[in-house]
């Protein structure tokens, strides 16, 4: 009896474990998703009179 009991001890913490690693991973999945976003130029239109017509900046 107590060696069922252990077993599924053992069992229970290895899908513990599991769930937080993939939950680990989700979240460094999700950060690096938000920096990605941040990163990203944003484009601004500019109106040149010399040129006469909208251009956009860098």
């Amino acid at each position: 009896m107590r060696n069922y009991v252990t077993g599924i001890f053992h069992i229970i913490t290895k899908a513990v474990n599991s769930l937080e690693n993939y939950c680990d991973h989700l979240s460094e999945q999700i950060d690096e998703s938000e920096m990605q976003k941040k990163k990203a130029p944003v484009q601004k239109e500019v109106f040149d009179p010399r040129r006469d017509y909208f251009y956009d900046s860098d």
